[in-house]
């Protein structure tokens, strides 16, 4: 089975980052040299685990560890700390910090393989317990609305033997509608699994994403056009990328559904490609009301259900499976507050071709 752990390493010494990379070969890796560059790896790559050097230029690692801990994306993220000191305060340090270990150099190679498979484990059994409990809460939630339309309609169906047909087929109809929601709902749920137990399977192309992404606008005008929305193109003639095309589909028609969602009527959603070297961004921008930064993690992660208004009909686990699907494509999604209001929501996919 292919690696899908990854670890990020950071340490500004070439020799250590070459002798670390020789060790946890198996895993996916990225480097940073300094504690500026790793908060900027790690936002991007949401590594699993992080070994962090603590005497850097800038900021120390203690200091990078800190920042992490105090930001909720990094909430099950594993942090060892490696140090040339060995003093019992250092350590303590490091612990009251917020990391999870803490091993000195020169270290033994076999421990700290040993110790980078224990916390990966770890992560991993301590993940696993907290979508069981998070999906308890998201079904207890989420099956309300189709149960309320189902229930009361069986009910009626099965005590009322005089009503006439085009009243048993409106009731039929509830109920077609509430097992319609119930189906799409667990589909989410084991689609969202999937993708965060990595068991997904991907066979990317290279594809032009801008027709993709008209694609998906052609299909949610008339939604669109119901609340005198205006989706606005400007994207390029042709921008391509290795992608898989039904996964990106459903990435950026999640993230277009939820402009349109929360745009006030008669406003613009405008949809642009920013191309970034190797990487290419696309910004979908609303004029709607924002979110509130705090409610971010949570949907991303989908199984919470912090944020109920972006669960309202399962929507919140749309959003969740389009980041899920950003980060196998090794890209991600980023959820941007522009200070004059309305929200961007920026996909960033490496590139493979370019711009024509």
């Amino acid at each position: 089975m292919q690696q899908t752990q990854k670890v990020l390493i950071v340490d500004d010494n070439e020799h250590n980052v070459a002798i670390l990379e020789l060790i946890l070969e198996e895993y996916i890796l990225e480097t940073a040299a300094n504690g500026n560059d790793a908060l900027a790896v790690a936002h991007r790559f949401r590594p699993d685990l992080i070994l962090l050097d603590v005497m850097m230029p800038g900021m120390s690692g203690y200091e990078v560890c800190r920042t992490l801990r105090d930001d909720k994306t990094f909430t099950n993220t594993k942090i060892i700390m490696v140090s040339a000191k060995a003093m019992t305060a250092e350590r303590v340090k490091g612990y009251e910090m917020g990391a999870d270990d803490y091993i000195t150099k020169p270290f033994d190679e076999d421990e700290l393989l040993a110790k980078v498979r224990v916390y990966l484990r770890l992560k991993s059994l301590e993940e696993v317990a907290k979508m069981k409990n998070d999906l308890l809460s998201l079904l207890s939630h989420e099956l309300n609305t189709p149960l309320n339309q189902i229930l009361p309609a069986l009910e009626l169906l099965q005590d009322d033997d005089d009503m006439n047909v085009a009243e048993r087929r409106q009731w039929l109809d509830i109920i077609r509608s509430g097992v319609t929601g119930l189906e799409a709902l667990f589909d989410r749920i084991m689609t969202l699994n999937q993708l965060k137990s990595g068991t997904s399977t991907f066979e990317c192309d290279v594809v032009d994403i801008c027709e993709i992404m008209r694609g998906e606008i052609h299909a949610l005008t008339m939604e669109a056009d119901k609340r005198d929305i205006h989706l606005i193109d400007r994207l390029p003639g042709a921008t391509h990328c290795s992608v898989d095309i039904q996964y990106i589909n459903r990435v950026f028609a999640a993230v277009l559904d939820n402009a349109i969602r929360y745009s006030p009527e008669g406003s613009d959603v405008l949809v642009e490609l920013e191309p970034n070297g190797s990487t290419v961004t696309l910004l979908i921008a609303d004029d709607g009301p924002g979110i509130d930064p705090e409610l971010i993690p949570a949907i991303s992660d989908g199984f919470a259900v912090t944020d109920v208004s972006h669960h309202s009909s399962g929507h919140g686990l749309s959003l969740a499976i389009a980041n899920e699907i950003m980060i196998a494509h090794n890209g991600h999604m980023e959820w941007q507050l522009p200070p004059d209001g309305g929200t961007t929501v920026a996909i960033s996919i490496p590139a493979s071709v370019g711009t024509d």
